[in-house]
């Protein structure tokens, strides 16, 4: 064991490296370095205060799991510096009294800062006064630059408001035009928007009687330096233009058409799987603004102009190989040697072919875990026609498209003996269409609708496959509506005004009948019929989508049939 350091060689060191530079893991790096011994106490007690990432105000997330400041890593359960909340009386001290030998800069703000969010000493506001004029000084010290000066100014900000402190809050405002000003002055500034833009974000959100005469020029300023940047600083610049003129409605709503507008012509511009990507974009804009309603037709018809050669995507394939001896068994289980009744039955009860539910989400978490890139790149699930279906941009939105692809993945292994199964129950009962009509009558399917799909079965053996699925799916609708309503549902909607009454869509009626089915056969019915991410047959082939109907599809299709002949409500 060595000799632990004195905390005024601490400062001192602290001091030394804070004349260079605002970056705090630089001068935490060089302190544990000095510090030598890992075990010294007062030297890891100032690493962990430097070690910090400062959560900004704009961060609502971050803010809410972790306030304003959060470890730098959590790895396997350990987790560096301890959160803030978690740090000891003793640990408070040394911060406290190592503050008495820093001179002012980015480090002594951050002791300060650290000592007033955990409310330390008796009179905690001090730290808060003494924070807030390090940031300022660090500010205009030429040994910062870049993110971390955005991140003091808006931390002194956030201090000053909170403090209801006037005089230092004229004196962040006076800082932050400086800062801003001194940005767009430099040659760098077109490649640094995540420095002024935010600056300029905080100038704008106060009142407007403490809002600096000179921000509508920086905004303009600012404005011209990013005519022509990505949409995403453009829409910022919006942002702050719109905030200036809440007090003209007029230029307002001429602010909110001029951003659709923007991200259309910026669409525009691109090509292939981006371009249609930005259309969508421009599109769930303008459906949100009233003042850009003469823009959704002139963007919806340039989605329907997008055809998937035009959207120059590669072809990916993977192959899958089904152990046949178990296979071949489980065939002959569900085609029997009894009757045609039994086979159906066990047919319409074989699975379900989209697994289990829970067991699936749990599949979906481990492969999350262990390829966490696909958790983070956002992804756009397209149509096999070519149009964007849905932008996974969250993490809910991912594990719902991860599930539904591993239920279709499934589905398909299933559908591939599922028509192996059609094909010998055709040879081992040689069935009859009255025989097929009587079997796959029920309570809840009339003796029409058992007709059709008697005869959809024999399309199906026929090797008319798109006749089976179009025959089948609307008296499989038909039958879901006829068993929400014996459930006490409601399948219709009522005329509204001008608006005329009808059916609920399928959707619907499936997500009220959920709570009255078996989870894992309500979920093959979804994903199978309605699900968007998943097969989505209904829409596929009773809005026209699909080209020809395949077998796969088709014996799906016939399962659902089998399946619904054997429901019954508790």
């Amino acid at each position: 064991m060595g000799t632990q350091m004195e905390l005024t060689d601490i400062a001192r060191i602290i001091n030394e490296a804070a004349r260079e530079t605002c970056e705090l893991h630089v001068i935490e790096t060089r302190l544990r370095s000095a510090g030598g011994d890992r075990d010294d106490q007062p030297v890891r007690a100032a690493a962990w205060a430097l070690g910090y990432r400062q959560i900004t105000s704009a961060d609502d997330a971050g803010r809410l799991d972790y306030g304003p400041f959060a470890p730098m890593a959590e790895i396997g359960g350990r987790v560096y510096p301890p959160y803030l909340q978690d740090i000891d009386e003793s640990t408070l001290s040394s911060w406290d009294e190592l503050t008495q030998h820093l001179r002012v800069s980015a480090a002594s703000a951050r002791f300060h800062d650290l000592l007033w969010t955990r409310r330390h000493g008796s009179s905690p506001h001090t730290h808060a006064r003494q924070a807030i004029e390090a940031y300022l000084t660090a500010c205009a010290s030429t040994a910062c630059d870049g993110i971390p000066v955005m991140e003091m100014m808006d931390r002194a900000f956030e201090l000053a408001r909170t403090l209801n402190a006037e005089d230092l809050l004229a004196k962040v405002v006076k800082r932050a035009l400086q800062v801003v000003t001194r940005e767009l002055d430099s040659k760098e500034a077109a490649s640094r928007p995540g420095v002024h833009i935010p600056l300029l974000r905080l100038l704008a959100e106060l009142p407007p009687r403490q809002r600096p005469a000179e921000l509508v020029t920086l905004v303009d300023r600012a404005d011209q330096l990013h005519m022509n940047a990505h949409p995403f600083i453009r829409e910022e610049i919006f942002r702050l233009k719109e905030a200036l003129a809440k007090a003209n409605p007029e230029e307002v709503r001429r602010l909110r058409r001029a951003k659709v507008q923007m991200r259309y012509d910026w669409a525009l511009q691109q090509q292939g799987l981006l371009r249609a990507d930005w259309l969508n974009k421009a599109l769930e804009v303008a459906n949100n603004t009233p003042e850009a309603a003469d823009l959704k037709d002139a963007i919806r018809r340039e989605i329907q102009g997008i055809t998937r050669e035009s959207l120059d995507l590669k072809r990916a394939s993977a192959e899958f190989k089904i152990p046949w001896e178990q296979a071949e068994e489980s065939v002959r289980e569900v085609v029997g040697r009894d009757t045609l009744g039994a086979a159906l039955a066990r047919f319409g009860n074989w699975g379900p072919p989209t697994g289990d539910p829970q067991r699936t989400r749990r599949h979906v978490e481990d492969r999350r875990s262990r390829f966490a890139y696909r958790s983070i790149v956002s992804t756009v699930v397209t149509h096999k026609a070519g149009y964007p279906v849905k932008y996974l941009e969250s993490d809910d939105d991912r594990r719902r498209a991860a599930q539904a692809e591993h239920e279709v993945l499934a589905a398909s292994v299933y559908a591939v003996l599922g028509a192996e199964v059609l094909k010998r129950i055709a040879t081992q009962y040689s069935p009859t269409q009255e025989q097929l009509r009587q079997l796959l009558a029920s309570d809840f399917i009339r003796g029409d609708q058992a007709d059709a799909f008697a005869r959809a079965f024999d399309h199906f053996w026929a090797g008319r496959f798109d006749e089976a699925i179009h025959i089948a799916l609307p008296r499989i609708e038909a039958v879901l509506r006829q068993i929400l309503i014996r459930a006490g549902g409601v399948a219709y909607r009522e005329p509204r005004g001008v608006e005329s009454g009808g059916v609920r869509p399928l959707g619907m009626v499936l997500r009220d009948l959920e709570p009255l089915m078996d989870p894992a056969w309500w979920r093959f019915l979804w994903v199978v019929l309605a699900e968007p991410l998943g097969l989505n047959l209904r829409n596929e082939y009773l809005h026209g989508l699909a080209e020809q109907g395949t077998q796969s599809h088709a014996t799906l299709v016939l399962q659902v049939a089998a399946h619904l002949r054997l429901l019954s409500l508790a």
